[in-house]
């Protein structure tokens, strides 16, 4: 679901088949999003795949980064106490990935 954090009111929501997963549920929302909007969600959806698309549409996001994401801290700008700012440079498509996504 897509909610607002200013009213509470809730704005989208997706439903899917068991096997869908909630990147692909989010991805049917986002047309729902405009721009200057901010995105905030927990570590799952911390991913370069979200984060550009996002970036394409001129919205912000603040996701936790990922567990199994490994950062390399002496790089990037600390920021204070688990804070830091780091560059993602893109990688290679997975081949499980089709070419449109």
């Amino acid at each position: 679901a897509i909610i607002s954090l200013s009213s509470g009111a809730v704005l989208d929501v997706a439903i899917g088949k068991y096997a869908k997963s909630e990147h692909e549920l989010l991805r049917e929302m986002l047309n729902g999003l405009t721009e200057g909007d901010r995105l905030l969600g927990d570590r799952y959806f911390c991913s370069y795949l979200l984060l550009a698309r996002l970036k394409k549409l001129n919205i912000d996001a603040v996701f936790k980064m990922h567990a199994n994401r490994k950062i390399d801290f002496r790089k990037g700008q600390n920021l204070g106490s688990k804070d830091h700012i780091v560059t993602w440079n893109k990688t290679q498509r997975p081949k499980w990935m089709d070419q449109a996504t």
